[in-house]
């Protein structure tokens, strides 16, 4: 690990890389597949409760992806749309979210 990895670790904790990111939403609960990418961790926001999440292998999330896993998703996406948001929200309203194995998730201006 180089110096400035030493140094991003240390400004970023958990979200300065992938790797990071990943192994702390299995530690929270997620169910992650291997081979997955989260390629701006510091711009991606994934949603509690983790265990409301399940993504399959191989799936890559791009930047400014929000993943909502709440009850009261709908409304703030509905809110975020009025308002000219810049989200793409992926929703769990009372079930298990699944994204598929080797899916992409791009974020999109409303």
């Amino acid at each position: 690990m180089g110096i400035r990895n030493i140094f991003k670790k240390l400004a970023y904790g958990y979200k300065s890389d992938s790797e990071s990111y990943i192994g702390y939403l299995r530690g929270k609960g997620y169910s992650i597949g291997n081979g997955c990418k989260i390629y701006a961790p510091l711009k991606t926001s994934i949603d509690e409760p983790g265990f409301m999440l399940e993504i399959g292998n191989d799936v890559r999330i791009t930047e400014g992806v929000t993943i909502l896993c709440h009850d009261a998703s709908v409304y703030t996406l509905d809110i975020a749309q009025k308002n000219g948001g810049g989200i793409t929200a992926l929703l769990a309203h009372l079930k298990r979210l699944s994204l598929a194995t080797m899916s992409s998730l791009v974020a999109m201006q409303f």
